[in-house]
């Protein structure tokens, strides 16, 4: 249990760092990246940790938690390239970064409190990335 709840802080740690306002925001963006790749190997972790003792989430939990921290990785560096300059940056990155953590944390989920808890952050934070652009007509 205590793998899955670190898999998913990583992420919440690259929120926060992605969030604080002494740094530029596309640094923080660059560091939310470089804190996530940590959170990939929290998840690569479980899977050795379910291989090597059989103890751990199972399988498709561990596998599933690894393809969503590699493809929020991908998606976070699309979006650095692409959002640099952008006043939205910065909240997009943080909210992102709350939304992979949500989604660790669902699919790790060693309770149905936890998978609850999670659920309902994963929501939220959709609900605050669809709405980065609520001026525009499409958005």
């Amino acid at each position: 249990m205590v793998l899955e709840f670190v898999a998913a802080l990583v992420w919440l740690v690259g929120a926060a760092a992605a969030a604080h306002p002494g740094i530029p925001p596309a640094r923080a963006a660059s560091l939310a990246v470089g804190v996530g790749s940590v959170g990939i190997a929290a998840a690569v972790g479980s899977v050795v940790l379910r291989w090597t003792t059989g103890a751990g989430p199972a399988w498709f939990a561990v596998l599933a938690a690894v393809f969503v921290a590699g493809l929020s990785v991908w998606i976070q560096r699309f979006a650095v390239a692409h959002l640099r300059g952008d006043t939205g940056q910065r909240r997009f990155v943080v909210w992102v970064n709350v939304l992979t953590a949500a989604a660790v944390g669902l699919v790790l989920a060693p309770s149905v409190l936890w998978f609850a808890v999670a659920w309902t952050v994963a929501g939220a934070a959709l609900i605050v990335l669809l709405a980065t652009y609520r001026r525009s007509r499409q958005a």
